[in-house]
């Protein structure tokens, strides 16, 4: 499925970009419709819910596990290299 939009605009380069677009807006309604609605098909739940937990994320990436020196590490390479992150070889 994530092939059908490159081979759509490689086979109809002048209406293919218009399909995809058009199908952007069809799926952008139905997600919001099925947002508001509680749709039930086959005994499946379609009612999107989303609630991120977000503090269990920051503080699994923080403070828990492998992950709790890249973040500082990165930050401290930042700060330290600073000018060269800037420069025109790194920029692109």
């Amino acid at each position: 499925m994530t092939l059908v939009p490159g081979v759509l605009v490689t086979l109809m380069p002048r209406h293919g970009p218009k399909i995809l677009a058009g199908g952007l807006v069809l799926a952008t309604v139905l997600l919001v419709l099925f947002a508001q609605a509680n749709v039930t098909i086959f005994n499946y739940r379609l009612h999107l819910d989303f609630d991120p937990a977000w503090w269990a994320l920051g503080e699994s990436y923080f403070l828990l596990g492998n992950w709790n020196l890249l973040w500082y590490a990165a930050f401290g390479l930042a700060v330290l290299a600073w000018r060269q992150l800037f420069t025109p070889a790194l920029a692109r």
